[in-house]
This record gives C-alpha cells, structure tokens and sequence, in this order.
C-alpha cells in the first residue's frame, strides 16, 4: 500500500460472510373473468361487426336490396361504434395466455453473527487509559470524530506488548457487534527532533499493525495531511469502511451528504521524510489549516512515541 488511508481487516472479520435466504411464493395468474353486465357492449360489439360484414355479403348475392341495407346499416353501424370504444376491455392474447403458475424469489441478506464471531477473540486493552502525549493535529481531528462517532468513540487505550513496553492507539472505535478498530494518523516526522517517522522502508508500521491483527484488530491509518485538510471526508471513509466491514448501517452515511470521497495521500520513505522536515512541510499544512488554532503560533508538535 503506497498511499493513505490504509485499511487492515484480520482474516476472523474479512473472512465472514452474510447470510442469504430465498423466499419464494406461487402466483397463479387468474383466468379470464366471467361475462358480466359491464362488458356487455363488447359482445354487441361482436354482434354489430357480425352483422355488417353480413349485411355486405347478403347484398353483395342480391338477397336484400339497397333501400333494405341502408335501414339495417345505422343499426349495425350504431354497434360497430359501441365495440371499438369498449375494445380495450377485453383481454389481450397475451394475458389471455399468461395462465398458469410463476415462482417469485425474494432474497434477504442478514449480516454475520458478529457477536458470537468475535467473542473472547478480540484483544483486551488495558484498563487505564493511555498517558502518551496527544499531538496537537489528533486534538483537532479528536472535534470531527466525536461530531460524526460519538456513540463508538473510545479513549486512547495501551496494548501490553511485554512487562515493559505497551502500544497505545491514537483513536479507537468499538462496535456495538464487538468489532473493534485502532485509528492510526501518520506524520512523515517527528515534531521534536525532525526525526523520520512511519516511513515505508523501517518496518515498524508493518509489526505494530501485524500486532493488532492477530488481536483481530481492524487498523485504519490515514495521513496528518489528510486529517488536517480532509477531515470530514476522512470520517466518511471511515464510515464507510465500518459499513463495508460490519456488513450492516452502524453509522448513518446520510450525515455525509454533500462531503466528497477522501484524496488519497502518498505515503513516505525514510530519504523523503527527511526532505520533508528540512522543507518544515508539517508546519505549513497544520498553519494553513489552522490545526494549531492561530495561524501566527507555531509550536513544536508533541507526538506519542
């Protein structure tokens, strides 16, 4: 993956599938209904053509003369009309042919049993919150995560790794149906030193994700450029990831109407990320967008490590 957002779905939760079930019904289609009163002008319809095309036959022999067939012609012509206004009353060929039985199939889709999936398999954290230093562009993210995800917006938590050493997530959302996910914001360096950070070519992105997914921990990653410049359309991803990944509506994607689908953001190497810091690059994203709250103050950024 050589841009942002990043998405990482262990096999327990990409592998379940939902559930489809086929309903099917037996129509019959009904005959031709009885004649009834209503419908009698289309049998004196029949009658009054009947009677025309007979009437010309009979004179055409010489069977009746001319001063005959004009007294009988109003009378079958009076008949004639009645038929062609009733005409689309009568069944057509083809629903008079449409007897029988049709099979209709409805097909219902039901979500996985997340529940009874992901029971006691998800990773626990610690009970006390993570003490690692928020940076300031995760406090401004922090606004547009509690507008959109308030309901499943949970504290940074530690992971214990060893006696010594414990992960801590930037953000973490937890799912009513158990699924659980870690919200990562890369920055190309460090605030402090200018030291090269989540770059592609150290690996360390790569362990500490490998660690969440064999906790089954869904890991999403996006950019500090994006959470600063696209920070509703970086919530709507990940809306629409958690609807992707949940195979069920947890988040109302209608609160996204009129924000756009999230730019993708290059990730970075080592070499690049130290060009970027002599560049000052973070300082100029986080003034423009104002993440530090006054353009005119600029202050180092403190990151958890």
């Amino acid at each position: 993956m050589n841009t942002y957002p990043v998405v990482k779905i262990p096999d327990l939760i990409s592998g379940a599938r939902p559930i489809i079930i086929r309903h099917r019904e037996t129509v019959s289609h009904p005959k031709n209904p009885k004649i009834r009163l209503s419908q009698l002008p289309i049998y004196l319809g029949y009658i009054g053509w009947g009677a025309i095309i007979l009437s010309i036959f009979i004179f055409a022999i010489g069977i009746v003369n001319s001063e005959r067939l004009l007294r009988v012609s109003p009378i079958c012509l009076c008949l004639g009309i009645a038929f062609l206004n009733t005409k689309d009353l009568l069944p057509s060929a083809k629903n008079r042919s449409r007897l029988g039985v049709q099979i209709v199939e409805k097909i219902q889709t039901i979500p996985p049993d997340w529940q009874t999936i992901v029971h006691e398999k998800i990773m626990p954290y610690e009970s006390e919150k993570s003490t690692a230093q928020i940076g300031v562009s995760e406090k401004y993210f922090q606004n547009y995560l509690q507008k959109y995800f308030e309901a499943i917006l949970h504290p940074s938590y530690q992971f214990k790794i060893n006696d010594e050493y414990a992960y801590s997530s930037d953000f973490t959302l937890i799912l009513p149906n158990g699924i659980s996910i870690v919200l990562e914001i890369d920055e190309p360096y460090n605030g402090l030193n200018n030291q090269p950070h989540h770059c592609t070519d150290d690996g360390k992105d790569d362990r500490r994700d490998e660690f969440f997914i064999r906790g089954n921990w869904v890991v999403i990653r996006l950019s500090e450029f994006q959470v600063c410049a696209y920070p509703d359309e970086c919530c709507y991803f990940i809306a629409q990831t958690i609807e992707q990944i949940a195979q069920q509506n947890i988040v109302a994607l209608d609160r996204f109407t009129g924000v756009s689908d999230l730019p993708t953001d290059s990730r970075w190497t080592s070499q690049e990320s130290r060009q970027m810091a002599k560049d000052k690059y973070r300082v100029g994203y986080l003034a423009k967008y104002n993440v530090y709250g006054s353009r005119q103050e600029v202050q180092p950024i403190l990151k958890r490590s």
